[in-house]
């Protein structure tokens, strides 16, 4: 019974990261485990995760009284993760409802727990929360510094969907102050981010912010293309509080097309949705979306009785932007029907609260911010273009490319060049699913990836199922033979030791000589090698035998022959048994060896005295 609990918890704490509406029936059956065991922590989640039911229904009231229930059980038994989270539930519910104090009072009390426990993962969600409150009031210098604050530590902890809903707040904050190509821009990292991890929630809200961008760059076919497709997807989510906040920017471009009747459909759908739900914020938006489609049907005293709504309840919410909207369409309504003086005096109105929202001081701290944000952006992309390039490249190649280099081509005369081969491999596949296979694949790449790189071999490409790599470049190294031996045995050893029953096997091959190696295209850097010991090494492996390393013999004369750095000949470290001369495609006779064993000596070392 406890251990089905857990289960249920695991699935709703997925649930609730994608705003699901589809909990209810695992709630319910948390619920009645909890009553059963009287387990306090699972009756605590129980509330909890009703309490986010309940706010993706726009049922803020409801939800309020789950947090606070589930708060009083996690207090109790001390569950900081609870405790937090409760509070930051309370914290959105309150802000849904317009109640921006008490939702920031309990924001910064999840803050608090955040920073006593030192949780950084919820510390990135209280300052977000607390972002988009202040943006609500307006404030767009403290938006901004609490949504960066929160964007760094999902940035260093590589959270995804994290930082999708960070460059999401931060271009909200972009779009409030007029400058819409910088809005869209983070709506659009926002939306690649979300796309990479199937968020269909946050995919939407990026849908709809960036329709509102292109609306007001008078875009307007493809902001209602992106608004309806936000709608339908809000709509399979069951997500009324946005799906309101869509309609209203859906009437808003249907306005500026001079599309009135629909504009006025789309806004009182929303009004109705926001009022049912008792979303003030929703209201107040709606009612001066009203008040703007009447002002241009010449339906001025309406007009005025839906702003004037407008005007009181931005004003109980402190939310100065949609306060000057209204000023300046109730100046333009009193200007229609020759009121001069109350025109006058809504257009001082309107310039006294715009100079509020973006004051000398505001303006001040926004450009030290945007400056900060602009500089972090480019950083991480920097950070970003150097482990990609680390990636690709051989270390030393790559600060090569990044000093300027665009060419690079190079002769080494002392390589060994290596192919692995997994026989079998296709036929085997085709009974595996793609998951499978992918993670197969995967799996044993990286295992000769961290192979190369324990014994000093530069790992070139995959091909298929197939594996190259090189030693003795791009630093040329005197044990280059030696080295890619070690590889291949420690290669074929972790593949016997995976699959003992042999359902994967490896055929390798080995030629040491002259390669040039260098770096080809423009757009998709790629290191590759050419030369006759590159198809050589190639056509080892092709003639081979399986779980067998077929070397040539000039491999076999430099690995157990090649001078070290005091320049003596070294006794054999390796074992080799003659294939003796076979037929090679391109080459003719050729005599070749297998590559047996590692002498023991290798695998053992003298040991320091410390005093």
């Amino acid at each position: 019974m406890q251990a089905r609990g857990e289960i249920l918890l695991t699935i709703l704490e997925k649930y609730a990261a994608v705003v699901s509406i589809h909990s209810e029936p695992h709630i319910e059956d948390l619920k009645m485990i909890a009553a059963q065991t009287s387990d306090l922590r699972l009756t605590a989640w129980a509330h909890y995760h009703e309490g986010v039911l309940k706010r993706t229904r726009s049922e803020n009231a409801a939800a309020l009284d789950s947090f606070m229930k589930g708060l009083e059980h996690f207090l109790a038994s001390e569950e900081a993760k609870g405790i937090i989270l409760s509070y930051v539930g309370m914290g959105i519910a309150h802000k849904n409802t317009g109640n921006y104090a008490e939702s920031l009072r309990h924001q910064f009390e999840a803050l608090k727990h955040s920073e006593k426990i030192g949780h950084p993962k919820s510390m990135a969600l209280a300052y977000n929360n607390i972002g988009n409150v202040y943006n609500f009031q307006s404030n767009y210098p403290e938006a901004l510094k609490y949504h960066l604050l929160a964007l760094q530590i999902r940035r260093d902890a590589n959270d995804v969907q994290g930082m999708s809903a960070s460059f999401r707040n931060i271009g909200n904050v972009y779009y409030y102050q007029h400058n819409y190509p910088e809005a869209l821009t983070n709506y659009s990292e926002a939306l690649r981010m979300s796309q990479l991890t199937g968020d269909k929630s946050g995919i939407a809200a990026s849908y709809t912010n960036m329709g509102v961008c292109y609306d007001l760059l008078k875009n307007f076919e493809k902001a209602i293309e992106y608004y309806n497709a936000a709608i339908q997807l809000y709509t399979e989510l069951n997500n009324t509080a946005d799906i309101l906040v869509t309609y209203n920017s859906l009437g808003a471009a249907h306005h500026s097309m001079g599309n009135y009747e629909e504009s006025m459909q789309c806004q009182l759908t929303a009004l109705k949705m926001s009022t049912e739900i008792n979303d003030v914020h929703g209201m107040a938006v709606s009612n001066g979306g009203m008040g703007l489609v009447l002002k241009s049907l010449n339906r001025f005293d309406e007009a005025l009785v839906y702003l004037n709504k407008s005007v009181e309840q931005s004003v109980s919410l402190h939310a100065n932007d949609m306060l000057a909207q209204c000023y300046l369409t109730m100046s333009d309504v009193y200007e229609a029907t020759g009121n001069y003086q109350q025109a006058f005096e809504y257009h001082k109105l309107f310039h006294s609260t715009e100079k509020e929202i973006l004051g000398k001081t505001a303006q001040e701290q926004l450009t030290q911010l945007n400056f900060k944000h602009n500089t972090q952006q480019k950083e991480a992309v920097h950070k970003a273009t150097e482990k990609i390039l680390h990636n690709i490249l051989p270390q030393k190649i790559a600060e090569r490319i990044k000093n300027g280099e665009e060419e690079i081509i190079e002769r080494f005369e002392n390589c060994s060049v290596l192919f692995a081969d997994m026989v079998g491999f296709t036929k085997w596949s085709e009974k595996k699913n793609v998951n499978e296979l992918g993670t197969t694949l995967n799996h044993i790449f990286s295992m000769f990836d961290s192979l190369a790189n324990e014994y000093g071999v530069e790992k070139i490409k995959t091909i298929g199922d197939a594996y190259m790599c090189v030693s003795g470049l791009p630093e040329p190294c005197y044990d280059h033979a030696e080295r890619m031996a070690r590889m291949a045995l420690a290669m074929n050893e972790k593949i016997l030791e995976a699959y003992p029953d042999g359902e994967i096997k490896l055929r390798i091959g080995i030629h040491t000589g002259e390669v040039v190696a260098g770096v080809i295209g423009k757009n998709k850097y790629a290191y590759d090698l050419w030369g006759d010991t590159v198809n050589t090494a190639s056509r080892m492996e092709s003639h081979g035998v399986e779980n067998k390393i077929q070397v040539s013999e000039e491999f076999k004369n430099k690995v157990n022959h090649q001078p070290p750095k005091g320049g003596l000949n070294a006794n054999p470290k390796f074992s080799f048994e003659e294939r003796g001369e076979i037929e090679v495609k391109g080459k003719g006779k050729m005599r070749t060896w297998f590559l047996i064993f590692q002498s023991p000596l290798l695998f053992h070392s003298a040991v320091s005295a410390e005093r």
